[in-house]
């Protein structure tokens, strides 16, 4: 009988080939040895299967499914997972070599407790390092959901212990803001503990989503998706998240992001999808903690959108 590694790892991947070879590189580089990896091609046209059988390492494994997003691939992975403890990897991105043991280490130390840990990450672009995270400070007292609503806490960052998802998985019907979703039922009802480090590596690029989705035709849609996904976790677990959170908690990140949708849209030249976005915020925002969120948009406006709101 085969041994039970520690640590399955599982990368959802769809036609990045060559970013992917980084990714398992990285993870085949860790320096602690005791883990599963499982790739699931969310049916990729490109190269993603020969690259991945060119590492010809038995602790890979592979899994093909018809095109259905990162949520059910995610969702399949958890279900071939072998390991007690789950770890996510995005394919655009990659560990660093002690993210594995980083884990490991906090674990061992009390006889291996069904515990979220949270690992920090690290922006980068062009090989630089742009940001850290925030880390999540139980001095502070705030609710660890609190924490996870209002800072990216990002699934890839977390190592997770597999019983905490026989019943909470990732949402199926929406292609964004899946992860914080899953994140907010967790952090609700298991226990948290954030770790002193940062051992992901979170790569900006042009063709990542958050930056591509200005240029796809139905970007309003899937922008309102995205916002989607934020009242149906709100709607469907209200008796759970409503403990947790505060009052505003929702009317807060909805506005947010759009307001968030809204500079990305200018930033991309998109005005007339920012100056509709930015009319979405206003309609959600109540209270002065908004405020602060106004004035950083409105500074970046240019004067001849203030003035003349040209068409794109």
């Amino acid at each position: 009988m085969a041994k039970v590694p520690i640590f399955s790892v599982i990368i959802p991947t769809y036609n990045r080939a060559n970013l992917l070879k980084i990714a398992i590189g990285s993870v085949l580089a860790q320096d602690f040895k005791d883990f599963e990896l499982i790739i699931i091609d969310d049916g990729s046209t490109d190269s993603t299967r020969k690259t991945v059988e060119q590492f010809n390492d038995q602790r890979i494994k592979y899994t093909y499914q018809d095109n259905q997003e990162r949520s059910t691939a995610r969702n399949n992975g958890i279900l071939i997972a072998q390991a007690k403890y789950i770890c996510f990897l995005d394919d655009d991105d990659y560990y660093l070599p002690n993210h594995l043991s980083t884990f490991y280490d906090e674990l061992k130390k009390e006889n291996f407790p069904d515990v979220i840990l949270r690992t920090g990450f690290i922006q980068q672009e062009n090989n630089i390092e742009m940001s850290r995270s925030d880390a999540f400070d139980p001095k502070k007292k705030i609710n660890p959901a609190t924490f996870c609503a209002n800072h990216f806490c990002a699934v890839v960052t977390l190592c997770i212990p597999k019983i905490f998802l026989k019943e909470h998985n990732f949402p199926v019907a929406f292609r964004h803001w899946q992860d914080t979703h899953l994140i907010l039922r967790l952090l609700a009802l298991f226990p948290f503990r954030q770790l002193d480090a940062y051992t992901y590596i979170y790569v900006q690029h042009s063709a990542m989503g958050s930056r591509s989705i200005y240029h796809f035709k139905d970007a309003k849609e899937r922008i309102q998706s995205n916002v989607d996904a934020m009242f149906d976790v709100f709607e469907k677990y209200d008796d759970l998240l409503s403990p947790n959170l505060p009052s505003h908690t929702l009317d807060y990140l909805v506005s947010q992001k759009y307001l968030n949708h809204a500079n990305g849209a200018l930033v991309n030249g998109k005005i007339q999808l920012a100056l509709s976005l930015i009319k979405k915020s206003l309609s959600r925002s109540k209270g002065k903690w908004f405020k602060s969120f106004y004035l950083k948009f409105f500074l970046k406006v240019p004067l001849k959108i203030i003035f003349g709101f040209p068409h794109e």
